[in-house]
């Protein structure tokens, strides 16, 4: 690969997902509404997307030179080996609005994208240094092998607005796809990784000092980037990492991610307080200051269990996805799956329910094929489905509904979209999706038209794009894709 992404248990990843209510899960098949190739002659890589208020489709991630800049945009000159890019498509035909790139001389990436209620753009992701942010007390990059860098740019793309690094003298890094959240005041909340022992963790945090290799850091910053309101360590005396984060009308925060540490700050009275083994996923609340761990939780099995996304139901109850290498992973009876389905080594999904609270789970099921998946996302619809994304090497993954598409097409990794009902009791969509070579690291996102939109990564030369696409032709060896699925129900 030639950003250095991180993967767990295969090379690659692809996602994709959709919205759908019970009555489009059968008969006519879903539509492509527009699908379009993305990408410069060399490498370019979308390591998230997004849809604003208006519909439009923003992504992000690194590009090697040549991108399709537009005129007017912020930055249209590449300024390093690999930057940083951000580009809106129209939702309605796919056509290009806007693209910039973003970043220095250094190595930068985009990792995560946040459009605003006011039509502005939240970034995030990892940079080596050389670039600039508006002048501020946190516009110096900090050293290490990454810093996070969050910025805000303008809906049109043509103003950097503000911005800041976050991290220490060591590595401080966000994972692909790493979600944020933003309250009513315009705080911004993000999750990650950092191996910096000063790490701007701020006075009365719940956790001031770096407790192991690396930590999961929390952190809450002003809208405008002038001030840290909170920054907290979260983690044991091995490894951490923080991966997926919501928040509550309140402020407080629940995030998820993976922990190889047996003193993982569990609480008492939490559905699981001691760690199993290898890797743990973890799920945590943290109050609205960052002061104080509400509550935290293991979940998983003896082996591997990794955390990769997670959503927040209005009654308050969690779900949470990502893959396990346990045939002891706490399914739960009546679930759809209560069999481990993949081989250890590559592993199965599953899908977890819990209280509010963080003290049952609700429910949980395996979902998958027999040679192993992964669930990198998932997306709740409006009644209640939970739609997942990722990647499959099976051949026998669970097809059902009004499927794209039946055939995985190759032998090498495959994309898939599989959703369950909201008890995780029933499948009601399952689905392949793809070209004849390899379709990797996608993401997903459902716009208020009810359609998902879905960008990735592919080697395919025959990804199904659209006639009359922005990009026709796949532009260079590995480029970029980005669909937007028409749903029956919705036309």
């Amino acid at each position: 690969m030639l950003y250095r992404g991180h993967s767990l248990t295969m090379m690659f990843w692809t996602v994709l997902a959709v919205y759908v209510s019970p009555s489009a899960l059968a008969g006519t098949p879903s539509e492509l509404a527009w699908s379009t190739y993305f990408g410069s002659p060399n490498h370019t890589e979308t390591w998230d997307t997004a849809v604003d208020q208006d519909g439009n489709v923003i992504v992000t991630g690194a590009t090697m030179d040549g991108l399709p800049v537009t005129a007017g945009a912020y930055d249209t000159t590449h300024n390093g080996e690999v930057d940083c890019y951000v580009a809106k498509f129209d939702g309605t035909d796919g056509s290009l609005l806007w693209c910039t790139y973003i970043g220095g001389t250094g190595r930068d990436e985009g990792n995560s994208i946040l459009p605003l209620d006011n039509g502005d753009i939240v970034i995030a992701g990892n940079t080596r240094g050389g670039f600039t942010v508006p002048e501020g007390p946190y516009d110096t990059y900090n050293g290490g092998y990454y810093d996070v860098f969050i910025v805000c740019l303008s809906g049109d793309g043509t103003t950097l607005k503000g911005g800041m690094f976050l991290g220490g003298a060591s590595t401080d890094e966000l994972w692909e796809r790493t979600r944020m959240a933003a309250d009513a005041d315009g705080n911004i909340y993000l999750t990650g990784q950092t191996f910096s022992n000063d790490f701007p963790a701020t006075t009365g945090a719940d956790d001031e000092n770096l407790s192991g290799s690396s930590d999961a850091f929390v952190a809450k910053v002003s809208g405008d980037f002038q001030t840290i309101v909170y920054a907290t360590y979260l983690g044991g005396s091995n490894i951490e990492v923080g991966k997926g984060l919501v928040i509550d009308d309140e402020g407080n925060a629940y995030v998820c991610g993976m922990t190889q540490s047996i003193d993982f700050p569990a609480t008492p009275g939490a559905y699981d307080n001691e760690y199993a083994g290898e890797w743990d996923a973890f799920v945590a609340k943290l109050n609205n200051d960052g002061s104080d761990v509400v509550w935290a939780t293991f979940l998983g099995g003896v082996l591997r269990d990794y955390a990769w996304d997670i959503a927040r139901e209005e009654n308050g109850k969690l779900v949470i996805a990502g893959k396990t290498h346990n045939a002891d992973f706490p399914v739960t009876p009546g679930a759809y799956d209560e069999t481990f389905n993949g081989p250890y080594d590559t592993g199965d999904i599953y899908v977890a329910r819990l209280s509010a609270n963080g003290s049952k789970l609700l429910a949980a099921t395996f979902v998958g094929g027999k040679k192993g998946e992964i669930a990198l996302g998932l997306a709740r619809d409006a009644d209640g489905n939970i739609w997942l994304s990722g990647e499959t090497e099976s051949h026998n993954f669970p097809l059902k509904g009004n499927a794209f598409q039946t055939d995985p097409k190759n032998k090498t990794p495959n994309c898939y979209i599989a959703a369950v009902n909201k008890n995780l009791s029933r499948l009601v969509f399952g689905s392949y999706l793809g070209g004849k070579g390899i379709d990797m690291e996608g993401h997903i996102a459902v716009g208020s038209d009810g359609n998902p939109v879905v960008s990735g990564n592919t080697y395919s030369t025959k990804f199904p794009v659209t006639e009359g696409a922005y990009q026709m032709d796949l532009p260079g060896f590995r480029s970029s894709f980005i669909t937007k699925v028409q749903l029956p129900s919705k036309k």
